[in-house]
């Protein structure tokens, strides 16, 4: 189970507002002189069960390269806590605000049903592998 998701397109998301107001798309509104948000392919989440868990969900994914840079064409996943701050100190990882469940996704340009298929088979091997 995903216990938490962040993706600044939710309305329930930290910042969403700011997020609405400044991530247009450009030149949205020439058509329909209505402007269209576009808040990119970069989310993370949250799976229940700690970092444990996250590690699981990251072994788990097929199509999702595991990656320490993110913003490719291919789709690419992260744990930021053993990856980009890694070096980080403890006290610097807690003023981080990042957890170390977090598990960081880039959605690149594969079929958006390959992408929610391994992400869903991800999360149920991991459910088998935990029960």
């Amino acid at each position: 189970d995903i216990i938490e998701v962040l993706y600044p397109g939710l309305d329930n998301s930290k910042g969403h507002s700011i997020a609405k107001r400044d991530m247009i798309l450009v030149d949205s509104f020439q058509d329909t002189g209505v402007a269209e948000n576009c808040y990119g392919y970069l989310l993370s989440v949250r799976p229940s069960g700690g970092e444990e868990s996250a590690r699981k969900l990251l072994d788990s994914m097929k199509l999702f390269w595991r990656a320490n840079d993110l913003g490719r064409v291919k789709s690419t996943a992260t744990i930021p806590t053993i990856s980009t701050h890694s070096q980080l100190s403890e006290v610097e990882k807690q003023l981080s605000n990042i957890p170390g469940d977090l598990v960081r996704l880039s959605v690149g340009c594969e079929h958006p049903e390959d992408i929610i298929a391994d992400i869903d088979q991800a999360l149920n091997k991991m459910k088998r592998k935990t029960v």
